[in-house]
């Protein structure tokens, strides 16, 4: 979310073609590539990783992991639902960093599942409650002037993301 603007401006001036964002995006030309599910990140050792999912409210009683990456946008509003906020005790830049505390059992935290197509080692991830989604796609700087390379890039994409949704 922090990088948006960022990648706003280079769509809105030339410098890139195109950009992988959360969508919707207001004022941009997107094209929706998948959906994506938040779920919980705890310690393998952690009481909770015996868990089939965890609520909301399960991770307020916990120290949180705050990572930039993850959309705050999502998060907070599932919590305020639940009359809850998260105990941040840490606030990272980076998922590697995340899952380091995570692993060494200092919090717990909410993370993107396509940013881990397998579980590393020594957490577990859990479906989270409420649900807590997101649609990702491309954002253009030109629909209608698009180089024919582009457009094949963004159909191999949707495909590849068709594919993925049927397995």
């Amino acid at each position: 979310s922090q990088g948006m603007d960022q990648l706003r401006e280079w769509l809105r001036n030339g410098t890139i073609d195109i950009a992988v964002a959360e969508l919707p995006l207001a004022e941009t030309k997107t094209v929706p590539l998948m959906d994506d599910e938040f779920c919980a990140i705890v310690a393998a050792s952690s009481k909770l990783a015996s868990r089939r999912q965890l609520a909301i409210r399960d991770l307020a009683a916990e120290p949180f992991i705050m990572s930039r990456y993850v959309s705050e946008r999502l998060l907070q509003p599932a919590y305020a639902a639940e009359n809850a906020a998260p105990n941040v005790k840490f606030d990272v830049q980076d998922l590697a960093t995340l899952v380091s505390l995570v692993r060494e059992g200092l919090g717990v935290s909410a993370v993107p599942r396509i940013a881990f197509p397998e579980t590393p080692p020594g957490v577990v991830l859990l479906p989270l409650l409420p649900r807590i989604r997101r649609q990702l796609g491309f954002a253009l700087n030109s629909w209608d002037h698009r180089p024919p390379a582009l457009s094949a890039f963004i159909s191999a994409l949707q495909e590849l993301s068709a594919g993925h949704r049927r397995r």
